[in-house]
């Protein structure tokens, strides 16, 4: 059929529709655009009917082609990869989508990328927008639009990206030329809102997508470029059915992702605000009428958001439909039949594929043998780049058709299964016969979007950080915490930052020594001595705590005590103060730690290495003494050390570690001290003698030689 006359018509305003009208207004068209809603750069659109968007490289390419990337750079938050928060695990997890530096998505605003798009399509000055204009039905045989309230108007040829329940759509099946079949789930979602912190400012990392997977739902978040997160429930339907009153709403958010709902007062109110959406896969075929219409976007093939290609997909179908009118100027029927049949393949391979990502994002991400198969396949892209590349990063990273990502996959998730189950297979040879993956397009810019927005927050994990001191003194008819619990919850974090420190040092320190390089562990031990000087005055601080304000919220403790810090005992281990009975007091991680700490030698033991290298005829029980007993006074050695004491770098390093020795010693004294001016004679929390305790712990010194030798000058 030849070139159809009359007016050139988009049906919808959206991503899909405004980018369609972009090109068509490049190819020379008079582009008219009908929008059921109001314009959304004027107007608000009601919150929690829509999923933030994921702008990856097949939807990147489209807006560096029409010329609005540098635009779209502005309002885009570049996503590194997945967050992974699990149940009952306060410190998230990040799983990279890739090895490689561009390999990110970008979190995107829906009504800021639209804009941009409209925008620009008013700025060709071919095309104009009628808002608050939803069509009813087309006829077909007079080429009438009937819009609702009884409008006509003529046209010639129709393009519907009206979404996903196209009226374009069952226009074209009303005619016969359209079969349609929508999958629905049996899952919803809930849209949500993370606000920002006090200080304006994200509460989580902002350039990761976040999800909480909890088996058969889950709860994600993007990050916007305000402060807040764009934050989505997906859930199966009876599950929401039980979340009937805010306080089942409250206690199941509670339960399942307490780390967020504490942050979230209006929670509740929220949920019951914004609508439930429903989850479908429509499938089309048969997309175009005659030389009259044609569908594209989710008005051709509407997928569900787990694989975060919904948009991407509309976007790629509208440049590949441009690409066939170009090639068919004159016959739109041929080029809408040449357009279905090469997309369509690929809008069910996506579909398939976004279905089979929902049980990754929900469960996939924590199964141990997921993990493995991506560690391999990520492994296996960087020894064979040009052979393999796993079938998330085809999908978003790539270019490569829909249909072959999915098969390539499908190849390779059989070969990585094989290799993980069979050592013995040669799975370098079988990723080499695979065939070479194909050229990326020419627009997909590595550097069209700015992949790294590393700032003071996400670098120091700020929110995460602040959200780490949660009050337990709860007042039930206030729902305020006891004021001073705030502070009691500070200093001791900082103490394990500090204690965590002080460990990163000192084992610097015993590998400078056993490498023989003295003046590094003595700069070192330096630094070391300063953070202990600060560990000191932070004593002073919990010292401005009265012994009424301390037992506001003492109770609330139970049987939590600084007794139990892991890290101060691998302190005391490293140190060569080490008591078996302690193993017993840890479990797990914890436990595990101290257990190494306790086989491995002493920072003492380092130092005497270094007198043995040099030459020392150390005594053979210090020298080989049995690691896991105290360190105890040897004369042979001191006479030793006092001989050395002339070496001023010798010296230099036996009066800094005696410093150290010192700086413990001083920190346990201003600790008992504090201690006993706080609770006085009371039993500890953690069912120690109190400060009666702490008093026994005095004056143990972890170098005894290096005090016994002050005598003898």
């Amino acid at each position: 059929m030849s070139e159809r006359t009359g007016s050139v018509v988009v049906i919808g305003a959206g991503q899909a529709g405004a980018l369609l009208s972009i090109y068509l207004a490049r190819q020379g068209h008079q582009v008219t655009v009908y929008e059921s809603r109001p314009d959304l750069r004027r107007t608000d659109i009601d919150a929690g009917k829509s999923i933030n968007l994921a702008l990856a490289t097949r939807g990147i390419v489209p807006l560096v082609d029409v010329g609005v990337i540098d635009k779209v750079d502005e309002i885009t938050i570049p996503m590194r990869g997945r967050m992974i928060h699990q149940l009952d695990d306060p410190a998230a997890d990040l799983l990279p989508y890739g090895r490689k530096p561009h390999e990110v998505i970008h979190s995107v605003g829906r009504t800021d990328l639209n804009a941009i798009l409209l925008d620009a399509a008013e700025a060709t000055r071919k095309v104009s927008i009628e808002f608050d204009t939803a069509l009813e039905t087309i006829d077909f045989e007079a080429s009438l639009l009937h819009f609702e309230g009884g409008r006509t108007e003529p046209f010639g040829v129709v393009f519907g990206a009206d979404g996903a329940g196209s009226r374009v759509r069952k226009a074209i099946a009303t005619a016969g030329s359209c079969e349609y079949e929508t999958e629905w789930l049996d899952h919803d979602y809930k849209e949500l809102t993370l606000p920002p912190s006090d200080l304006g400012s994200h509460r989580l990392d902002a350039n990761a997508l976040h999800i909480w997977p909890r088996g058969q739902f889950m709860l994600i978040a993007l990050a916007n470029p305000e402060g807040d997160f764009t934050v989505t429930l997906f859930a199966p339907r009876a599950t929401f059915a039980e979340l009937t009153t805010p306080e089942a709403v409250d206690a199941f958010f509670t339960e399942e992702f307490a780390g967020f709902a504490a942050h979230v007062p209006d929670l509740a109110e929220q949920f019951f605000d914004n609508p439930t959406g429903r989850l479908g896969t429509m499938k089309a075929t048969g997309w175009s009428h005659e030389g009259q219409a044609v569908l594209v976007g989710d008005a051709a093939h509407a997928i569900v958001p787990f694989h975060g290609q919904g948009m991407n997909a509309a976007l790629e179908s509208v440049r590949a439909l441009d690409r066939h009118l170009r090639a068919s100027p004159t016959n739109f029927a041929r080029a809408f039949t040449s357009y279905e049949a090469e997309r369509k393949p690929n809008a069910d391979a996506i579909a398939d594929m976004a279905l089979n990502n929902y049980i990754e994002m929900r469960a996939g991400v924590t199964d141990p043998d997921y993990l493995a198969k991506r560690e391999l396949a990520l492994d296996l892209e960087e020894r064979h780049p040009e052979h393999l590349s796993p079938r998330y990063n085809m999908v978003m990273f790539s270019t490569m058709p829909y249909c072959e990502a999915q098969t390539r996959a499908e190849t390779q998730a059989d070969i990585i299964a094989a290799a993980l189950a069979d050592p013995e297979i040669d799975v370098d040879a079988l990723v080499r016969s695979l065939p070479e993956l194909p050229a990326v397009s020419p627009l997909a810019d590595q550097h069209a979007l700015t992949i790294s927005s590393l700032t003071y927050a996400n670098y120091l994990k700020i929110p995460e950080l602040l959200s780490l001191q949660r009050c337990i003194s709860i007042d039930d008819a206030t729902g305020s915490a006891e004021h001073d619990e705030t502070l009691f919850i500070v200093i001791h974090q900082v103490y394990e930052l500090w204690f965590k420190q002080m460990l990163h040092e000192l084992d610097y320190i015993v590998a400078m020594l056993n490498a023989d390089k003295l003046g590094a562990a003595s700069q070192h031990l330096k630094r070391t001595l300063k953070i202990l000087k600060t560990m000191v005055g932070q004593i002073d601080i919990l010292g401005t705590m009265t012994p009424a304000e301390f037992a506001s919220f003492r109770d609330f403790l139970e049987k939590a005590s600084g007794f139990q810090s892991a890290q101060f005992r691998e302190l005391e281990f490293l140190l060569g103060i080490k008591d078996r009975v302690r193993l017993d007091w840890f479990s797990g991680d914890e436990a595990r730690r101290l257990a190494q700490r306790f086989e491995a030698p002493t920072l003492w033991d380092a130092f005497v290495g270094v007198l043995a290298r040099d030459g020392v005829e150390v005594p053979d029980e210090v020298l080989h003494r049995d690691v896991h007993e105290p360190i105890v006074e040897n004369e042979e050695l001191q006479k030793i050390i006092i001989d050395r004491y002339g070496d001023e770098s010798f010296a230099a390093l036996c009066e800094t570690l005696t410093d150290l020795d010192e700086g413990i010693q001083e920190w346990r004294y201003r600790h008992v001290m504090m201690v006993q001016r706080t609770i006085g004679a009371k039993m500890g929390t953690g069912g120690s003698g109190g400060a009666s305790y702490l008093v026994t712990t005095l004056f143990k010194s972890a170098f005894p030689d290096l005090w016994a030798i002050r005598s003898e000058f």
